[in-house]
C-alpha cells in the first residue's frame, strides 16, 4: 500500500521537494501537498494539492487520522510560526512522524553588518529617526505597524496587488516575485533613493536585495525568525529525501 506523505508547503523548497518525490517514488507513495491559499496565484504541483487551512490544531490531527497520513514535512515559510506549531501538536497527538525543513537563514558576510530586531514592532521602531526613505518587504502581514512611523517615504514591495489600500501616508507599492539579482536590486534602491531596507531573514533566494543594500551603504534592519517548535529539522531538499526514503 503507498504511503501518504503530508507535505505544508507555500514556499520553493516544498515544490521542489514534491517534484523530487513523485519522480523519486512513484506509485510507492502518495504525495499531498497543502497551500494556506493566501495569494491567489501558485505553481502547478505534481501529486495532491489541497487548498485551505485545516481549522487549527485539532482539526489537522483529525486529517492525519482520517486520512491515515504516514509522514509529514513542515516546509512551511520560516515566518509561519502559527502553522508549524500546530503541525508539532497535532503530529504528536496523531502519533505521525513529522519533520521540518526550513531553508537556512542569511548570515553577515565578511566585512557585513546589519541591525538585528526581534519583531514588526522593533524594527519600526529602528527606523524612527534614523530613514527618510524606507523600502519594505516583509509582506502584506503587519504593514500596519508602520503607518506611526514619523517622516519616512516607504516603497512596499509585494507578490501580489493589494485587495485595499495600505495604511502607510506615503508610499508607493511595487508588485514583483522573485527571484531578483544584485543589479536589478541595486537599480531599484538607486531610482527611489532608498536610505533603509526592512526584511524579514528568511533566508533562501532573496538575498540580493541584502547584497545590494550592503553593497550601496543603505542600513539594513533585518527581523529575527521566530523559534521553532522542538523537532527533527533539515535545510535542504536533498537532506528531506533521505528523511522519506528511509520511511518509504
Amino acid at each position: 500500500m503507498a504511503k501518504k506523505i503530508l507535505i505544508l508547503g507555500g514556499t520553493a523548497e516544498a515544490a521542489r521537494l514534491a517534484r523530487r518525490a513523485v519522480d523519486a517514488f512513484g506509485e510507492r507513495a502518495q504525495i499531498i501537498t497543502s497551500l494556506a491559499g493566501r495569494t491567489r496565484t501558485r505553481s502547478e504541483l505534481p501529486g495532491q494539492v489541497r487548498v485551505g487551512g485545516f481549522g487549527g490544531t485539532q482539526g489537522l490531527a483529525d486529517y492525519l487520522k482520517a486520512d491515515a497520513i504516514d509522514a509529514v514535512i513542515d516546509a512551511t515559510h520560516p515566518f509561519a510560526a502559527t502553522i508549524s506549531a500546530h503541525a508539532a501538536t497535532a503530529c504528536k497527538e496523531a502519533g505521525v512522524p513529522r519533520l521540518v525543513l526550513v531553508r537556512a537563514p542569511w548570515r553577515p558576510k565578511p566585512g557585513h553588518s546589519w541591525t538585528d530586531v526581534d519583531d514588526l514592532n522593533a524594527a519600526a521602531d529602528a527606523l524612527v529617526g534614523a530613514a527618510k526613505r524606507a523600502f519594505l518587504t516583509t509582506g502584506r502581514g503587519g504593514i500596519e505597524t508602520f503607518a506611526a512611523v514619523p517622516d519616512v517615504w516607504f516603497l512596499v514591495r509585494l507578490m501580489e496587488p493589494p485587495q485595499k489600500p495600505l495604511p502607510l501616508p506615503d508610499h508607493q507599492v511595487i508588485v514583483q516575485r522573485p527571484p531578483f539579482t544584485v543589479e536589478s536590486e541595486r537599480a531599484l534602491l538607486a531610482e527611489h533613493r532608498i536610505d533603509t531596507l526592512v526584511a524579514k531573514n528568511s533566508g533562501g533566494i532573496t538575498e540580493a536585495k541584502i547584497d545590494a543594500a550592503l553593497a550601496m551603504g543603505v542600513r539594513v534592519v533585518l527581523i529575527r525568525r521566530p523559534p521553532p517548535p522542538p523537532g527533527e529539522t533539515v535545510e535542504t531538499v536533498e537532506q528531506a529525501m533521505a528523511w522519506l526514503q528511509e520511511r518509504i
